[in-house]
């Protein structure tokens, strides 16, 4: 059965028919340069960051994570999404992305405790330990290496894997 972009069956698919601003609610996001202001490299492991994208080096852990300051318009949109995934907004998660670059990956996402920022770490997840306990999680994973762009669309990693334990990078 579908009444206007809600589909029921097995599930409950929003689709495109809920929007905050030009953001839909679901289990997704997408991240706009125009939508992000890079704030800081916390503890370093990249070599560049800015709104266009970054870049993950070698040796860097999940721990290490690029602040942004992001629009209201996306932070709220991001919120949505995790009330509609029934996520902590305390809590990091695992989210699988995909750059405009064509690639793929799993990124931890969580904030910084200040409102309107959100911080990044790509997770190498041919680590084994990549979803164990959040000093593991945390400290011990590396992060993937590479160049990252945006726009990128961020789809809730299922299931919800939270890492660190915590989103506060502070």
């Amino acid at each position: 059965m579908s009444l206007a972009g809600i589909e029921i069956g097995a599930g409950i698919d929003i689709g495109n028919g809920i929007r905050i601003g030009n953001f839909p609610v679901g289990v997704s996001f997408t991240v706009n340069p125009g939508d992000i202001t890079f704030y800081e490299n916390f503890y370093g492991g990249y070599s560049s960051a800015s709104s266009t994208g970054f870049t993950s080096d070698p040796g860097n852990n999940t721990g290490n994570g690029l602040a942004y300051n992001v629009s209201p318009g996306l932070y709220n949109a991001v919120l949505a999404v995790y009330s509609a995934a029934g996520l902590d907004t305390g809590q990091s998660y695992a989210w699988n992305v995909a750059w405009t670059t064509g690639g793929t990956s799993v990124v931890r996402v969580g904030n910084t405790g200040t409102v309107n920022q959100l911080v990044f770490a790509p997770i190498d997840t041919t680590f084994s330990n990549w979803q164990t306990a959040w000093q593991t999680a945390f400290y011990g994973t590396p992060t993937q290496t590479g160049t990252f762009t945006f726009p990128a669309t961020f789809t809730l990693y299922s299931p919800a894997t939270t890492q660190g334990g915590f989103a506060s990078w502070c």
